[in-house]
């Protein structure tokens, strides 16, 4: 079988799941990095990925925080995560099942600017959230319910 690579929607999403706790107060981001790591190297061939989404995690932290002030940054990570789940960059619906094969379908070549990737969507993210063209999660959502 050939090696696949974390997708970067699933890294965002991630990061995005990690810097909502690292916000909180929850829990570390090397903690919750290492936890996912360890759950998705059982699918994916990435080396280094728990310190990449540790690194994501504080920065996407940082940056919503700054954007959003402590108490909204939350929340707009969620609407984040809500977002990169269900649609792709372009505000397309996500059609999972027919993008991957498996669940755990991902690009055969590795991303090593995954961080600023990551960064830069919620940039996107952002600015799409403040033009009013990103439709809000519904309330109580929950990440399983892709």
């Amino acid at each position: 079988m050939a090696r696949r690579y974390l997708p970067q929607d699933v890294f965002d999403i991630g990061a995005a799941a990690g810097a909502r706790h690292v916000i909180d107060g929850d829990v570390a981001a090397d903690l919750f990095a290492s936890q996912l790591a360890e759950t998705y190297s059982k699918h994916y061939s990435d080396d280094d990925i728990g310190a990449q989404w540790a690194e994501a995690m504080r920065q996407l932290a940082e940056a919503a925080k700054d954007s959003y002030g402590h108490a909204f940054a939350i929340e707009r990570l969620a609407h984040f995560t809500f977002f990169r789940s269900r649609y792709d960059l372009s505000r397309r619906r996500r059609k999972w099942r027919l993008l991957r094969r498996t669940p755990f379908w991902g690009p055969r070549e590795p991303n090593y600017t995954r961080v600023e990737d990551c960064l830069r969507n919620f940039a996107v993210f952002r600015a799409l959230a403040a033009a009013g063209s990103v439709r809000a999660p519904p309330p109580n959502w929950r990440l399983g319910e892709i």
